[in-house]
């Protein structure tokens, strides 16, 4: 059977670690007040990657709120877990610091509707194993960006299709109407793009797909392995107890 890898999340919000619904930060639920206990936790977890969030950075395009915390956690957990950092990554510099601090992969999306040529050209310095494209889709279908405030006329597909040939191999799939739920993924999207980037109708080049939103059950997580969706990132189960991460990541990240 095809395995999907857990990845636990961590979301900044004003130094603070929160989850949100939907995206929105009027609904954004304090968890703690201490991202690198939090990471600490995970790693005592058995945890090998975690995913690391800006939303400071992402919603209000301020980088500099968290970058202290950001710091201390690549420097801590760098050389133990992988760690994979997303939220308005919008510079090269800022892509290329990160990675020099331990940062493992990073997660851009607005970008590449911004800057595209920007976007192709980090892609290229860094390597597709390193550089992840960001998908976050609404209701409709429709991609959003710059926070999932502004939606763009780009549907998911289409937004896969065309950013594949541009080079990327990995993306990260986010239901926002899914986002923060506990209501289960999207799993006829996931499943979909999963036949989208087939060899048979894209190329033969392996393409590494990850999903977010929703995920609360290992039931949830065995149907995503059957849709062969290689990662899952996890955040609001974990805080609310209805997934253990210990347990999780016995039983999936192998």
């Amino acid at each position: 059977m095809h395995q999907v890898i857990v990845i636990p999340a961590i979301d900044i919000l004003n130094g603070k670690v929160v989850r949100t619904k939907h995206g929105l930060e009027s609904k954004a639920k304090i968890y703690s007040e201490d991202p690198i206990e939090i990471a600490q936790s995970y790693f005592e977890c058995g945890a090998n990657m975690i995913h690391v969030v800006d939303l400071d950075s992402a919603i209000h395009r301020d980088s500099k709120k968290n970058e202290k915390i950001i710091e201390k956690i690549l420097a801590k957990f760098g050389s133990t877990m992988k760690i994979q950092l997303a939220g308005g990554i919008r510079s090269k510099e800022a892509a290329v610091r990160y990675m020099s601090l331990g940062a493992s992969r990073i997660v851009i999306g607005s970008l590449s509707y911004s800057d595209p040529r920007l976007s192709k050209s980090l892609l290229l310095s860094l390597g597709a194993d390193r550089v992840i494209l960001a998908i976050d889709y609404d209701e409709s279908g429709r991609v959003r960006t710059g926070g999932w405030l502004e939606q763009q006329r780009e549907y998911v597909f289409d937004a896969l299709r065309r950013n594949y040939i541009v080079g990327f191999r990995q993306f990260l799939l986010t239901s926002i109407a899914q986002d923060g739920t506990l209501e289960g993924p999207d799993f006829g999207t996931l499943e979909q793009s999963r036949a989208i980037v087939s060899g048979s109708k894209l190329g033969t080049e392996e393409v590494r797909l990850i999903a977010s939103g929703g995920i609360t059950s290992k039931n949830d997580l065995s149907k995503l392995a059957e849709f062969q969706i290689d990662e899952a990132i996890v955040g609001k189960a974990f805080f609310e107890g209805r997934l253990d991460l210990s347990e999780v990541i016995s039983l999936y990240n192998k």
